[in-house]
């Protein structure tokens, strides 16, 4: 599963810096779900067999919180200097210092508090990308569309430094609400699977077809979760169909899948896209015998701990390109500028693994291994 990941995290990389070498693998909305199902697999794991007893829901998500913030602090940190520490002397302005410059004195106060809260800690920054700011009251509205500018004012999407982190403003939702849902009965989990279904369809049938609210919205995205909590149901079966026996030919298909996706047929229905909805059962289906023959393997393990910092970290070297690009665009070799940003991405992701997630890791374990002792 650690190659897979790592792979997602690329596909998202490759959506914000262009084709590389005419790969476009999955893109950025379905490596983003697919995403979301592989959590809501693992977290079903680590919940049932890990996290129990009284005590286990705070130790649970603090330890999320601290798997997750510490790296995207010093991300944001990245970000911010590389803006602003770059912008004199670029021709190009950041939306992102543009917006800020220009229009963050205007909005209410209790908006910019939201905003820069949601820019450190990441909670709300799904939510607030589905709104639109109102120019008369300086606050948040409903709306369609959100990255549509109203009366002047730029969309709240432009306000963030790391606009990837929305769908970590997503996970978070998720951990807040896992340890009551995940150890549910499978029938409740195929309730709320259904209600959250629906209520796409029905937004989707009421107006609310942008992406942001297809992909965005957590009440519609749980249901990827739970899915992925089935998945690990049916790790947990026993049949031997979803054990390590078929691993190698589960991963082979999955990362296939993943290679190929581009190339597939789109298979709309009424204006629904149902190609991503088959690689996700794919997922869902093979994710359990991948799991079970690839958790011991080191070298994947690796791979799979390193999807997270390129996840994390490569918009940092997006804002980079755009100061830089004006100056390097005319060359006839923009594939090597592509794999100079991969190439760049993938050292400061090695980076942040090795300097400051692992060592918040063996602090996490500490935590778990203290707790587990009591």
């Amino acid at each position: 599963m650690g190659l897979l990941r790592l792979i997602l995290a690329l596909s998202v990389f490759i959506v914000h810096t262009g084709s590389f070498y005419g790969f476009n693998l999955v893109g950025f909305s379905v490596a983003v779900q697919s995403f979301f199902v592989i959590s809501g697999f693992y977290m079903s794991l680590i919940l049932n067999e890990k996290y129990k007893g009284p005590g286990s829901y705070y130790l649970f998500i603090s330890n999320r919180f601290l798997r997750l913030l510490p790296a995207h602090w010093v991300v944001l940190a990245l970000a911010v200097s590389v803006i602003y520490l770059l912008k004199p002397y670029s021709s190009e302005e950041p939306w992102v210092s543009f917006s800020f410059d220009m229009y963050f004195q205007l909005l209410d106060i209790k908006a910019q508090a939201l905003i820069l809260f949601s820019n450190v800690f990441m909670l709300g920054h799904d939510l607030l990308n589905l709104l639109r700011i109102d120019p008369q009251t300086g606050f948040f509205a409903l709306t369609q569309d959100p990255s549509k500018a109203y009366g002047g004012a730029p969309p709240v999407l432009s306000f963030f430094f790391n606009p990837p982190a929305w769908s970590l403003g997503t996970e978070l939702l998720f951990y807040l609400l896992a340890p009551f849902v995940v150890r549910r009965k499978k029938r409740v989990l195929f309730a709320l699977v259904s209600l959250s279904l629906l209520l796409r369809v029905v937004m989707f049938y009421s107006g609310y077809r942008h992406s942001a609210w297809q992909f965005q919205f957590f009440p519609t995205e749980l249901a990827l979760f739970l899915l992925g909590a089935l998945s690990y149901r049916l790790y947990r079966s026993g049949s031997s169909f979803f054990s390590s026996r078929f691993g190698l030919y589960a991963v082979v298909t999955l990362v296939g899948a993943t290679f190929i996706y581009q190339y597939m047929p789109v298979l709309a229905v009424q204006g629904a896209e149902m190609k991503k909805w088959v690689y996700y059962l794919l997922l869902i289906f093979l994710m359990p015998a991948a799991f079970s023959y690839t958790s011991n393997i080191k070298i994947d393990r690796y791979l799979g701990d390193l999807s997270y910092p390129v996840y994390i970290v490569h918009y940092a070297v997006v804002w980079f390109w755009v100061l830089v690009r004006e100056r390097l665009f005319d060359t006839p070799y923009v594939s090597v500028l592509h794999l100079g940003l991969l190439v760049l991405t993938l050292a400061l992701a090695v980076a942040l693994f090795h300097f400051v997630i692992k060592p918040m890791e063996k602090f996490r374990q500490a935590r778990v291994a203290r707790a587990s002792s009591r």
